[in-house]
């Protein structure tokens, strides 16, 4: 048996056999085009699909996930709506006379290369967005992408990397948890798998081996472990684990929508204290009846609010997490 240490992201346990997720990519080459205007009305036609089809993700995310998990795909719009990437991307077709798909490229390296300057809430801490918008763009420029996991069976999925896009599409009957060697706690993939309630630990590095394809593994989301391989005893108590956690929020969620009434028949309200973006996400799903609120950023004092659905989602919103 082989112990992996990562960051976990999504608590519980999934056990299964690991599959690598087979993200179709195209060599990208420098190639010179002769006229420039219509190289810059396919970069734009590219731009306007891309769009349209995070229009449609939004919507349909947003009745899986709510509206607040859905904003990631509006913030998404927001970069290819970012007047500063156009000019640069259309600079590089123009002046250099390039091909599209080398231009967006292009672009958004420099674009990450600066992010730690960058003064966009949207790039900062959200590379993943930038590479997930830009995959896309990309692929509507080639035309023939397509990601392939090779399984009909319900698997754990391995990645170097995951995007929002992907992981809010994943099917909980076939995905039964994922891993991948890169990512961040904080990032927007991490808030999606916690919605969706998928296992999930991040940032294996290296240590997540191609080797490991078709092996069986356990996920322990809640202390960041993955067992490779796993022994007897070590999958007995895993299994355990699971059905106890599988138990538990079973009864949690009978709870959800009713009133919130003592034995002795006095009503109360059921309060969380919020201070970070991961207690706002659970205070979307767990149907608390108010929340105390301490707000720290820029020097505002704490101040206690009970809580609407909508003042949730502003608060939500509003506490982008940022690279310190």
């Amino acid at each position: 048996m082989i112990t992996l240490t990562g960051k976990k992201i999504s608590e519980g346990i999934a056990i299964g056999k690991l599959s690598f997720y087979k993200r179709d990519t195209k060599e990208i080459r420098r190639i010179y085009v002769k006229d420039v205007e219509k190289e810059v009305m396919r970069f734009q036609k590219a731009r306007q699909k891309a769009l349209q089809e995070l229009r449609d993700l939004y919507d349909s995310a947003s009745k899986e996930v709510g509206e607040a998990n859905a904003a990631i795909f509006e913030m998404q719009q927001m970069i290819l709506e970012d007047q500063e990437i156009i000019r640069q991307i259309t600079s590089i077709i123009v002046e250099h006379k390039l091909n599209a798909e080398y231009a967006v490229k292009n672009a958004v390296e420099n674009i990450l290369a600066s992010a730690s300057k960058s003064n966009k809430n949207y790039v900062q801490g959200h590379e993943a967005d930038v590479k997930d918008v830009s995959t896309r763009v990309l692929r509507i420029l080639a035309r023939t992408w397509k990601d392939k996991m090779l399984t009909d069976e319900p698997f754990i999925l391995a990645a170097g990397e995951l995007y929002p896009s992907e992981t809010v599409k994943f099917d909980k009957s076939k995905i039964l948890g994922f891993v991948t060697r890169y990512g961040t706690i904080n990032s927007h993939t991490a808030v999606l798998a916690r919605t969706k309630g998928i296992p999930s630990v991040i940032g294996l590095g290296e240590s997540l081996k191609k080797e490991y394809e078709g092996k069986t593994i356990i996920i322990d989301g809640f202390e960041g472990k993955v067992y490779i391989e796993p022994d007897y005893t070590t999958i007995s108590k895993m299994k355990q684990k699971q059905d106890e956690n599988h138990t538990q929020v079973q009864n949690l969620e009978r709870l959800k929508g009713k009133e919130n009434i003592t034995q002795s028949g006095q009503k109360i309200d059921v309060c969380a204290n919020i201070g970070t973006r991961e207690d706002i996400e659970n205070v979307l799903r767990s149907d608390y009846s108010a929340a105390n609120s301490c707000i720290s950023k820029m020097g505002q004092s704490c101040r206690q609010k009970n809580s609407s659905s909508r003042y949730t989602v502003w608060q939500q919103r509003q506490w982008a997490p940022k690279r310190s």
